[in-house]
């Protein structure tokens, strides 16, 4: 058999020195099996690599092979590679078959001297090593392994290059794949977080008319999120319908926005949503009135909502709410809205472009305890405005169906101070929440702080966040305790 030369890129001699340290040489003659202290494929290819020392001599060491057969020996299991036959691995390429094809069996040895003995155990040795580097080549993605042969007349092997590879290391593992998945995910988020609260600008004149005839509903707008979005609304161009439980109240808010804003119209509807088919019905009939006299309804709030109504505090245990109260919660923040977002459907769809815009809390992303029904009730919000949104693109093209998520916003009973970084005055919400519009989202966060706070909760694990989310409920029982008292 010629002399077999296993060239490749050389790691440099301190890669050799170093598994030379960790796995002592092996004498020429002694077998594997008396390094129990090494793991049988290290002990078979070191076997060989000392064969090839012997014979080749110091300029050996200058060679990749025992680097090779060291990262080979840890990668590659027992159950991988055979020691009695060639066992292929699925996917190799035709060189490696060339290779095995070509390589002389050791079972073709059959004397029965020590040499024929030694000859057997070296070609079984090296045939473990051949495979071992290609298996390891395979692995790593790697190329240009070169078997050489220094015997021209020798038949024992080929001259063969183990094919290159341009694919990346980091598609070596289902591992690394998962992780570039995920951060590729993760860098995609970001990007739309960044468009659409810095970059990306309001579409809301889109739902402006020409002839200045264009008109919004907000309902709950005497005052905080309301009335500022009312006033946001006359500055873009619109007229607005304003509504209220308040009459005396609402009469008020009319004359002085007509003040401020004499170049456009207000129209009041005084009724209690929690008192739903007459509201509904009335202002129903206030937005014919206005479309026979040539206006068009192009805007639609649902904005009316709250919990601590009724004559019970915010921050209440359900055993603590009677049914009737249960009840006008559940018809207030739910059925309300959707009954009046369906009765003023065929109008906003006929005078399109139109826009629908329901105002929801984080209450319903994250079940805030203390407030169930309440939270409840806007998690229904935003699941209609998502499903509603859906539908329109098909049915609807031209009607914008948007759920806008607030969290800690300013009112008197809770001062700006303590509600912490994310929290929002009522003008503040109102500008972000007619930023939004025309996002191309079925729901999203009115304010680029309450989206980031809501969105590493999500990160946080669910013990953790209960945690935090009824501490923070507790704190703000505390104050309402306080005001109470006073």
């Amino acid at each position: 058999m010629g002399t077999h030369l296993l060239r490749g890129r050389t790691r440099g001699r301190t890669t050799y020195d170093r598994a030379k340290r960790i796995c002592a040489p092996i004498s020429p003659g002694v077998s594997s099996n008396h390094h129990h202290d090494l793991p049988p494929m290290l002990a078979r290819l070191f076997f060989i690599q000392d064969q090839l020392d012997r014979v080749r001599g110091p300029s050996w060491h200058e060679s990749s092979f025992v680097v090779i057969s060291l990262a080979a020996g840890r990668l590659v299991q027992e159950d991988v590679i055979c020691t009695a036959s060639w066992c292929f691995v699925p996917g190799f390429a035709e060189a490696e078959v060339e290779v095995a094809a070509n390589f002389p069996s050791p079972h073709k040895i059959t004397g029965g001297t020590k040499a024929d003995d030694y000859q057997r155990q070296l070609l079984q040795r090296m045939r473990v090593a051949i495979q071992s580097i290609f298996l390891f080549t395979r692995l790593c993605k790697t190329s240009c392994f070169t078997i050489d042969s220094n015997a021209p007349d020798s038949k024992a092997i080929k001259i063969v290059r183990v094919p290159g590879h341009t694919c990346s290391m980091m598609f070596s593992t289902a591992l690394q794949f998962c992780g570039l998945f995920f951060l590729c995910a993760i860098i995609c988020r970001i990007l739309l977080f960044i468009n659409l609260y810095f970059l990306q600008a309001s579409k809301i004149d889109r739902y402006l008319l020409a002839d200045g005839e264009a008109w919004a509903l907000v309902t709950g707008s005497s005052e905080s999120i309301g009335l500022s979005l009312v006033q946001a609304l006359l500055e873009k161009g619109f007229n607005v319908i304003l509504h209220s439980r308040n009459e005396e109240k609402l009469a008020r808010r009319i004359h002085e926005l007509q003040k401020q804003y004499p170049n456009r119209r207000c129209v009041g509807f005084a009724g209690d949503a929690s008192d739903v088919l007459p509201t509904v019905t009335g202002l129903l009939k206030t937005v014919e009135d206005i479309q026979n006299e040539g206006g068009r309804l192009t805007v639609l709030v649902n904005n009316v909502g709250g919990a601590g109504l009724f004559g019970v505090p915010t921050f209440t245990p359900l055993t603590d709410v009677s049914l009737e109260v249960a009840r006008k919660q559940i018809d207030l923040n739910a059925k309300f809205p959707t009954l009046l977002t369906r009765a003023l459907l065929p109008t906003m769809t006929a005078n399109g472009p139109a826009l629908m815009l329901n105002i929801s809390s984080y209450a319903g992303v994250y079940g805030d305890p203390y407030i169930s029904v309440y939270a409840a009730t806007k998690a229904f919000n935003n699941i209609f405005s998502t499903s509603l949104a859906y539908e329109s693109r098909v049915l609807h093209p031209s009607l914008e169906v948007l759920g806008i998520v607030l969290g800690g916003v300013l009112t008197a009973g809770n001062p700006l101070e303590k509600l912490g970084f994310a929290s929002l005055t009522p003008d503040e919400a109102a500008r972000d929440i007619i930023a939004r519009v025309g996002c191309g989202k079925g729901v999203c966060a009115a304010s680029w702080k309450q989206c980031l706070l809501g969105e590493s909760a999500k990160w946080m694990p669910e013990a953790m966040a209960r945690w935090a989310l009824t501490r923070e409920i507790q704190k703000r029982m505390g104050w309402q305790a306080e005001r109470k008292s006073e």
